[in-house]
């Protein structure tokens, strides 16, 4: 009887390097009241350090994709959403997600006869969805109002742009690892 082949396994964790040629944004800004001052018990995560007044704002690119030959010419849609309050977790510092024992404790592991910290890192800044039925993919990031002001300053030049977007998938979950807008392909940095 011939020998089975041993199933190959994929990894657990898969990095793609997404390129996407702007064709296209919108943007919108919005100041008000915030609703959980209104309706606190309709609230998902009521936190009393945020603001009364809040401000947003709302940018779509939208783009082909030009690598990774899988993905080539498929249509990519990211949202920008900027929101200026506590509970965003924005400004989380690295011994705010260093790992903790049972005793509360910081874990360490020892590294080149070092000590160095464990961290128990976030997924991502936002998700990727594929569209269902379509060659297109959609994405959302949070983001502190200083890469809104910054993104819309680089969309409003008259020049070509692009995204680079490093995708981390874990499962059937696709997380934005990384994202950048810049005026050169990605494709050109790298070689």
């Amino acid at each position: 009887m011939p020998r089975k082949k041993p199933r190959q396994r994929k990894p657990s964790v898969e990095h793609n390097h997404l390129t996407v040629e702007v064709v296209s944004y919108e943007a919108d800004v919005s100041a008000g009241v915030n609703y959980d001052a209104y309706d606190p018990h309709h609230a998902l995560l009521l936190d009393e350090c945020d603001p009364v007044y809040q401000f947003s704002t709302h940018v779509m690119i939208k783009g082909i994709t030009t690598a990774p030959k899988s993905r080539e010419g498929n249509a990519f849609e990211l949202q920008i959403l900027s929101e200026a309050r506590p509970s965003s977790n924005l400004d989380l510092m690295l011994k705010d997600i260093h790992k903790r024992n049972e005793y509360e404790a910081p874990e360490y592991r020892p590294y080149r006869g070092k000590q160095i910290p464990v961290y128990d890192p976030p997924n991502g800044v936002g998700l990727i969805d594929k569209v269902r039925g379509k060659d297109a993919w959609t994405s959302w990031i949070f983001v502190k109002p200083g890469f809104v002001s910054d993104a819309l300053r680089l969309l409003a030049l008259d020049k070509q742009l692009y995204l680079s977007v490093h995708e981390r998938k874990e499962g059937r979950s696709r997380w934005v690892q990384n994202v950048s807008i810049q005026t050169e392909a990605p494709e050109a940095e790298e070689g």
